[in-house]
């Protein structure tokens, strides 16, 4: 049988640590019974990529929002979060409802608020913007989530898509076409003047630790469009 214990390589100091818990062991012990005796065998082995990815996700989600109400909805409810399912039809990721239960849309903090790009668009360089993020609601002069379908038909963008940022010329947006209305989906940039749309991750999750200051970029990148 298998019994799991651990302390971060950081709690005891042996070794340097990245993003708070990279480098950290765990201690797995194997019991094994030749001959009726109990041998017991210590395998130290690494945190696992994903709960590294994990302990990143929770440190964004801490100091993701910036202050103010502007774009603010009502505390998110589950009962809220069906209706928007079952409006824009398709389950909606869990790592974008831990966000919106911390606070339900707004501005993001300006730690996060740019994503890097490997290929220029009409909006930089090297990154696109991710300001603000829409929340679920119906709060007069606010655009949400639930706005999403005449969003999609008004701009003429593809379907299934859930926007979550954007200003009608850009938009960045939960992308479902591929993996279907009930799985993961990736999270795309999009341009509707130029017809343009860009992958940026896998999965709405990846795509939050990804996040960067749109400050870092520079003098001449942030938000400098490229030509056409």
């Amino acid at each position: 049988m298998l019994g799991v214990f651990g302390q971060s390589a950081a709690a005891r100091g042996e070794c340097g640590v990245t993003g708070g818990v990279s480098m950290a062991v765990v201690a797995v012990f194997e019991v094994v019974s030749p001959d009726s005796e109990m041998i017991l065998q210590l395998k130290p082995v690494r945190l696992s990529r994903r709960l590294r990815a994990m302990a990143r996700f929770d440190e964004v989600r801490a100091t993701f929002w910036d202050d103010g109400d502007y774009g603010v909805q009502q505390p998110l409810t589950d009962e809220m979060v069906r209706e928007a399912e079952r409006v824009l039809g398709v389950t909606l990721p869990s790592a974008l409802l831990d966000l919106l239960r911390v606070q339900n849309g707004g501005i993001v903090a300006t730690d996060h608020d740019a994503f890097p790009t490997s290929q220029p668009t009409s909006w930089s360089e090297d990154h696109v913007p991710f300001d603000h993020l829409m929340g679920i609601g119906r709060r007069d002069g606010m655009t949400s989530l639930l706005d999403t379908p005449y969003l999609v038909e008004e701009w003429g963008m593809p379907a299934p898509l859930v926007l979550l940022s954007g200003d009608g010329h850009c938009w960045i947006g939960l992308d479902y076409r591929t993996c279907g209305w009930d799985g993961e989906p990736s999270v795309t940039w999009f341009e509707t003047d130029l017809d343009m749309e860009l992958d940026l991750a896998s999965e709405f999750r990846s795509f939050v630790e990804g996040l960067t200051a749109g400050s870092s970029y520079g003098a001449g990148s942030v938000g400098d469009p490229v030509s056409a």
